[in-house]
């Protein structure tokens, strides 16, 4: 029969009370109330639908570190405005001084980087254009040190990775944003554009999916390592949440799949109500709690939203027979 220490690499600790903030799965044994406890899930995430967008569009830019009351889409094809959620409704807000499709959005509501991307027209037109959105104006900041489109993304506004992509092939390059400038940094082990992303920071997310692959690479601020794949392959898709606790969900060709990773595999778990692709996921920054899929195409363009919510944790008691 297999161990606990088996299974999660250490055995269950012995602990007077239950611990302020445990984690999805964690065991112990409470020595006051002399009881096995452990922290689960009840039910089962699920999408749900969401206000939609005002305009239409496929190849959207999304505030990545979005919440659940305030995030951003921008631009995307054909030409589409900049619209803010503020929980309830989406208002067109300043659009960035450069239209652009394909871009990578970097940060919240009020504090975003819009990266790279592709000219509406003429397109196919790779950019290397950055600007900073501070929740009431575009900034030009520093470009990317590659001009390229279609590339994953994770971090913030001030803290933030880029790969992949394509200018007009595909490239395996990579780069980081310190806040101020974008340097290159290891690239990926191989090419990969319509790919996505998870993570908070610059040093610590996993890039996954993209046209005709399943893979997914983990990055540490140093190297790229090659982790488990995907359980189904596809381009276009949404990614949200962090290194350890992420979304994948939608693509092409044309799917609402949706698969968790817990920072070692991916499962799969309830699929979008309306499968589509060429969307940018909006994640809350706090792991897989919280994403929204705004537009994209199913074809035709879209402009539906749907929100996941996780399922409610609850610490239990263990009973055994």
């Amino acid at each position: 029969m297999a161990e606990y220490i088996g299974i999660k690499g250490f055995t269950i600790q012995s602990l007077a009370s239950d611990p302020p903030a445990p984690i999805a799965g964690q065991v112990w044994y409470n020595t006051t109330s002399t009881v096995l406890k452990g922290y689960g899930a009840q039910g089962t995430g699920a999408w749900a639908s969401g206000t939609a967008v005002n305009t239409a569009r496929m190849y959207v830019a999304a505030s990545n570190l979005g919440t659940q009351t305030a995030a951003l889409v921008i631009g995307g094809t054909p030409v589409a405005p900049t619209e803010e959620w503020n929980g309830s409704t989406w208002t067109e807000i300043v659009d960035p001084s450069a239209p652009r499709s394909k871009a990578s959005g970097l940060g919240t509501a009020t504090a975003l980087v819009l990266a790279g991307g592709d000219a509406v027209s003429p397109p196919p037109a790779a950019v290397d254009t950055a600007e900073h959105w501070n929740g009431t104006a575009w900034s030009e900041v520093g470009d990317l040190t590659d001009t390229r489109y279609n590339m994953g993304e994770f971090g913030s506004s001030t803290s933030a990775t880029v790969a992949g992509g394509q200018s007009p092939g595909a490239t395996n390059a990579a780069e980081s944003w310190d806040g101020t400038s974008w340097a290159a940094i290891t690239v990926l082990n191989a090419p990969a554009f319509e790919l996505a992303g998870a993570g908070l920071v610059s040093t610590a997310g996993i890039m996954f999916g993209g046209r005709g692959v399943a893979n997914t690479e983990s990055w540490n601020g140093t190297a790229w390592t090659e982790v488990n794949n995907l359980t189904t392959g596809r381009a276009d898709l949404g990614g949200s949440g962090s290194q350890t606790d992420a979304l994948a969900y939608g693509g092409a060709p044309v799917t609402g799949k949706t698969e968790q990773w817990d920072g070692t595999s991916w499962t799969e778990v309830a699929d979008l109500g309306t499968g589509r692709y060429a969307s940018q996921g909006i994640g809350s920054g706090t792991g897989s709690s919280f994403a929204m899929l705004a537009a994209g195409t199913i074809p035709p363009t879209s402009a539906l939203v749907e929100e996941w919510n996780d399922p409610t944790y609850t610490i239990k008691t263990v009973t055994v027979s």
